[in-house]
């Protein structure tokens, strides 16, 4: 990318930056939205147990790279456990529908953040559907909570201005003959 590119390539990092730092938001304000403490701490540990497998392929440590499948398939196992235990603790259907829209809406945002700085193709795909379908999601579950959370807003917002800030440098790079995908 050279020097040419140096911009361009700071504003990818700074929408890395702020994805994760909405992803981060969202897991503390996602303790007060859902309301019960038992179901806020399943819900961080199905967060934080998919957020740090998708890290460790990220660094592409090896364990990980060459065991993703298994892991995938006890990391799956082990989110429907919770999900089941969430469904039997939940006192109400509106705590347990918060508590599986909030599920999708983060696993959707730590598949986004994955992907957001690749080359390849397909996984851009990924990142701009992913993060298009949390931006979805958030919305549509949101409005019901802006009039009781009007901060849930804030991690929306930084989230949405750090894919804002990849497409847009992605596309001048692109204009620019200076990024091309695999």
């Amino acid at each position: 990318m050279g020097i040419q590119a140096k911009r361009e390539s700071l504003f990818r990092i700074i929408g890395m930056m702020l994805i994760l730092i909405g992803f981060t938001i969202s897991i503390f304000l996602d303790i007060l939205v859902v309301g019960d403490p038992l179901i806020s701490i399943l819900l961080i540990l199905i967060e934080i147990s998919w957020f740090f497998l998708s890290f460790f392929l990220k660094l592409e440590k090896n364990f990980f790279v060459d065991h993703f499948f298994q892991i995938f398939l006890v990391l799956s196992c082990f989110s429907i456990f919770l999900i089941i235990i969430a469904f039997l603790l939940s006192s109400t259907n509106s705590v347990f529908f918060a508590f599986i829209s909030k599920v999708i809406s983060n696993l959707l945002i730590i598949v986004c953040w994955h992907f957001c700085l690749s080359l390849y193709k397909k996984e851009k795909v990924i990142f701009f559907f992913s993060g298009v379908g949390y931006v979805l999601l958030s919305l549509i579950y949101g409005i019901k909570l802006l009039i009781i959370y009007y901060y849930t807003l804030i991690p929306l917002i930084f989230i949405t201005t750090g894919i804002v800030f990849i497409i847009i440098s992605e596309l001048n790079m692109k204009k620019k003959g200076l990024l091309t995908y695999i």
